[in-house]
């Protein structure tokens, strides 16, 4: 009997966290996201118009998923399409931190604002992909592999008369940062980036290795230091 009660019990439990509305569920995660309209319930709701510190994320829509509540976790299918990214994976909610399975997104680097190595807007596109990645509140990397390609850096060349390439990497965390080393080669030399990200914010570290001589004195003109042939320059900043 007592087996009986306990499974109505928890079956309640869950049904009462399933058709929670998601607006409220929002509201007391204190999640930094506004929004312009959140329908549904966390098992299955749509969050229009989000946008986080001034950055438009568009819509998400999230699905909860039914064994995970049984266990007590809160796991959804998310799915974003904005000005930011578009892709989808599958988010559980863990005490001061978020775990990302089956990550594929697609993000838009003009709309974060960035400046590239010479001042001028970034541009182009960044696929991101993760089987598993756990990031804490405050910006620390808890573990998790990533997969990144972009063509930022074939985007500025060709802003600047050149032809550019892709670089693409794998990176994963180390010591609570997340590293993301990248390269790529084409008809003006080679290139490295390597991206740390951790609470204290971002740092990039781009070392190109150019062919060409008046390549080499525009990386001088900007601020590259040259060792060997190879010039190097770090940036740092913000996430958000």
């Amino acid at each position: 009997m007592f087996r009986w009660v306990a499974l109505f019990g928890l079956s309640a439990v869950v049904a009462a966290v399933a058709m929670f509305p998601l607006n409220l569920a929002l509201l007391l995660s204190a999640a930094p996201v506004e929004a312009q309209k959140v329908t549904g319930t966390v098992w299955k709701g749509r969050i229009e118009g989000a946008s986080t510190q001034g950055y438009q994320l568009g819509d998400i829509d999230v699905s909860a998923r039914l064994l995970p509540l049984l266990t007590g976790r809160l796991q959804a299918a998310v799915k974003i399409d904005g000005p930011i990214a578009r892709g989808d994976a599958i988010v559980t909610a863990r005490p001061g931190a978020l775990r990302f399975d089956e990550t594929d997104a697609r993000v838009n680097i003009a709309a974060l604002r960035l400046k590239d190595a010479f001042g001028a807007p970034m541009s182009g596109m960044v696929d991101f992909k993760t089987d598993e990645l756990v990031l804490t509140e405050d910006g620390r990397c808890l573990g998790g592999e990533v997969s990144l390609s972009t063509d930022t850096l074939q985007r500025s060349a060709v802003h600047y008369g050149g032809q550019g390439f892709s670089l693409a990497g794998e990176g994963a965390c180390t010591d609570e940062v997340l590293i993301l080393p990248l390269s790529g080669e084409g008809p003006e030399g080679q290139a490295e980036v390597t991206i740390r990200v951790s609470r204290s914010g971002y740092q990039t570290e781009l070392v190109i290795e150019p062919k060409d001589q008046q390549l080499a004195a525009a990386l001088s003109a900007y601020g590259f230091e040259e060792r060997g042939g190879r010039y190097s320059l770090i940036q740092r900043g913000d996430v958000f």
